[in-house]
């Protein structure tokens, strides 16, 4: 089991102890779908990545909400999935990974020509799940001009 499915068990079952319904029965449902994407690809654990990308999913559906149906109990759900997501990068920090591999990019070849996927290939393989695309997508662009 991936420590990032561990740490949600062992704080749903703090939370069933210590009768946090909402908490619980968020932590009880995610656990359960972050399980379905190992189980559907070849009955495996799920990959901290596929867990991730779970917790993801359901902040967006509560973002998906309009203002008005938005309640304590979503902003507390929100708040609850929020502590299991990496740190994301900010613009800065995501800038200045992108120019230092660009930089060794450029000393390891000579005559090839760095493209957007190689840029954000490196940043799946090394920083998955840490920056958001669009902001990346939108540097690689501004770097490589």
């Amino acid at each position: 089991m991936t420590t990032l499915l561990t740490k949600i068990k062992a704080q749903q079952l703090q939370a069933r102890k210590n009768r946090a319904t909402v908490e619980s029965a968020l932590l009880t449902t995610l656990l359960g779908e972050a399980a379905m994407a190992g189980k559907n690809d070849g009955n495996r654990e799920s990959t901290v990545a596929e867990v991730t990308a779970t917790i993801k999913k359901f902040v967006k559906n509560i973002d998906s909400l309009p203002v008005a149906a938005q309640s304590d109990i979503s902003r507390q759900e929100k708040a609850i999935l929020e502590a299991f997501l990496p740190k994301q990068l900010t613009e800065d920090e995501l800038r200045s990974i992108l120019i230092a591999e660009m930089n060794l990019f450029g000393i390891q070849t000579v005559g090839m020509r760095l493209t957007m996927g190689d840029l954000m290939k490196f940043l799946k393989d090394k920083h998955a799940g840490t920056y958001d695309g669009g902001m990346a997508s939108k540097l690689i662009k501004e770097l490589l001009a």
